[in-house]
């Protein structure tokens, strides 16, 4: 009876192991998406914090985006902005395609605004 006891919890231990070992394998190949999806995030709630005030242009929110960072609880891993030209286009581009902003053109500038 003893026996058995220690041969059952060992084969709990283990498949105990393998189930962290494989979530972890799961969470590190996700990794780069969770942080650019965290970086797009964190991008669009200063951007609608920001239009909330006052229509902004384009060059506005690109420098109120350069140098945004974010970082994922369990890893030590941090995405920042490296280049704010492309990140805020492709931003400000899904933004409108969403329909959470509006696109205006003034004097040969592009303002954005909420709707």
């Amino acid at each position: 009876m003893k026996i058995l006891f220690v041969i059952v919890g060992i084969l709990m231990f283990a498949a105990v192991t393998v189930l962290l070992y494989i979530w972890g394998l799961k969470k590190a190949g996700s990794e780069k998406s969770d942080l650019m999806s965290g970086l797009f995030s964190k991008g669009e709630k200063k951007v609608i914090r920001a239009l909330r005030e006052k229509p902004r242009s384009y060059s506005e929110l690109k420098k109120m985006l350069e140098g945004t960072k974010v970082r994922l609880f369990y890893s030590r891993q941090t995405a920042q902005v490296q280049d704010a030209e492309k990140f805020s286009t492709a931003l400000l581009n899904a933004m409108v395609e969403k329909h959470i902003i509006v696109e205006e053109f003034k004097e040969k500038h592009h303002y954005y605004k909420l709707p």
